[in-house]
């Protein structure tokens, strides 16, 4: 995708790649198998995978050209300064990684982080790497098959695999590479409480080696593509601007300040709840439940900015309402350019 000339990647494409004919590759290969069909179970990406005899540098590189994918997870193995897939031979190299460009990474490789992941943000330009600074090492019974079913390779496979699952989950980089660390932690305590010193030492090894690089920030969200507040919030994104954004703004250090003004006894306002800051472009969340004690009539309240006793913009509602009957107001978004003083108003026009 290319936007005023600048080539964008596609943030809907995810891309794996996994070598299966390599030595000791099976392992790798069903494990991501696992993660791939998580990846589809949540369906909001394009998946491209590459596997087996396909995962080669011609292949992976042709996969990248044609989807452009946002973020890709390669199992292969790997050297200080290079990564390898099904053949054993090189895919990316120091220095030779252009095609990462902008793209979230996680290598499965052995000591790639300390040559090639550092090339690939700090040469070519790559947004996110996470991959291992020593000789990523597991246990196992059979290095054919499922590690899954292994229960001596599991621990190892599921901890790795957590991160990439942690990215679908909607955390940032940081934090599912986080997240792949207490796993591996998990096991670790597990381990001990069964004696399994060998299996701990692995486990300890492979999880202090695991290095991110980059933006630690960046995740896999994909807010910019709902265009409505419900479909945007429920997503954990964040709806401002009239748009969905995958951050918050910049919270204002002043406090926001709500009072009511309710000249009407028979309106009676319980359980009123505002924020205590303000969100730059965001706005406010009010919410209040209201009791009508007076007569039939029009009930209609509003926001007033303090400072220059003008109604906030789309603030005004208006219900109709019979005598005790109860309801819940609540105003979700109202942006704002800087911390103010709000009053509400309410008021029963045509009382009988």
């Amino acid at each position: 995708m290319v936007r005023g000339g600048i080539k964008m990647v596609v943030d809907k494409n995810m891309m794996f790649s996994r070598g299966y004919n390599c030595r000791y590759c099976h392992h790798g290969y069903y494990a991501m198998q696992h993660v791939v069909d998580y990846a589809n179970e949540i369906g909001r990406w394009n998946i491209t995978d590459v596997q087996k005899t396909d995962a080669n540098k011609d292949g992976i590189w042709a996969a990248i050209e044609e989807s452009d994918p946002a973020s890709l997870f390669h199992f292969g193995h790997g050297n200080d300064c290079v990564t390898t897939g099904d053949s054993e031979q090189p895919v990316w190299v120091c220095g030779d990684c252009a095609n990462l460009a902008g793209r979230i990474v996680y290598f499965m490789s052995c000591l790639t982080a300390n040559g090639l992941g550092p090339s690939i943000i700090n040469d070519c330009g790559g947004k996110a790497y996470a991959g291992f600074n020593v000789s990523w090492t597991w246990l196992a019974n059979d290095t054919n098959g499922d590690p899954y079913e292994d229960p001596f390779a599991y621990p190892f496979f599921e901890s790795a695999m957590e991160l990439w699952i942690g990215l679908l989950d909607g955390l940032t980089f940081g934090e599912a590479i986080q997240r792949s660390y207490d796993k591996y932690t998990e096991w670790i305590e597990i381990k001990q409480a069964e004696g399994n010193s060998n299996s701990v030492k692995w486990l300890v090894h492979d999880r202090d080696s695991l290095v991110g690089l980059g933006d630690l920030d960046a995740s896999l969200c994909l807010c910019g593509e709902y265009t409505n507040r419900n479909e945007c919030v429920s997503n954990g994104c964040y709806w401002y601007d009239n748009s969905c954004n995958d951050t918050l703004p910049e919270i204002y250090e002043d406090k926001v300040d709500i009072f009511i003004n309710v000249p009407d006894p028979n309106i009676e306002i319980q359980e009123f709840t505002h924020p205590t800051e303000v969100l730059e472009g965001l706005g406010i969340e009010v919410s209040y439940l209201i009791t009508n004690k007076g007569g039939n009539g029009l009930l209609h309240g509003y926001l007033v900015n303090v400072t220059d006793d003008t109604i906030l913009e789309n603030s005004y509602w208006e219900q109709y309402v019979d005598y005790n009957n109860e309801f819940e107001v609540i105003y979700q978004t109202y942006p704002l350019n800087k911390p103010t003083q709000f009053r509400v108003e309410v008021y029963l026009d045509g009382s009988t």
